[in-house]
Order: C-alpha cells, then structure tokens, then sequence
C-alpha cells in the first residue's frame, strides 16, 4: 500500500494534473455548482492531455527500458 501512496501523494503535492482523473473530478465539480464553466473545463484539457501522454510514454518507457535492458542485451547477441 505505501508503494503507491507516495507517488500518488508527491504527484498530487506537486500539482500535476492527470486526465482521467480531471474528466471525472472537474464535470462533477461542475454539476454540484462549483464556480466553473465548461469552458474552462475544456481549457484544462489542452495542456494536460499531451503533458500526460508525452509524460507517461517517457516514464513508462524508461521504466521498462531500465527494467529489461540486461535481457535486451542478451537477445541482441
């Protein structure tokens, strides 16, 4: 449990935004009458859709390149 608490925690202490988490939370922030337009809902969706595929392709892709290089060396000998 601790093993995803504090990447949750310092992902959310830093302020980043995710998507899918933000499709849900913010139109139901809206329909509960929070000060928000729809507008401004899919203004938020401009940078943080390429931020969360350019970040998660690279994160994602350096974890399983670190992960595996031993056995991508042996499989290109």
């Amino acid at each position: 449990m601790l093993a995803i608490w504090f990447p949750v925690m310092i992902f959310v202490l830093n302020g980043f935004q995710h998507l899918v988490a933000n499709m849900f939370v913010i139109p139901a922030g809206i329909l509960a009458g929070a000060n928000i337009t729809w507008g401004q809902f899919f203004f938020n969706m401009i940078p943080v859709f390429p931020g969360n595929v350019v970040g998660g392709a690279s994160f994602v892709g350096a974890s399983y390149l670190y992960t595996y290089k031993d056995t991508l060396k042996d499989s290109a000998e």
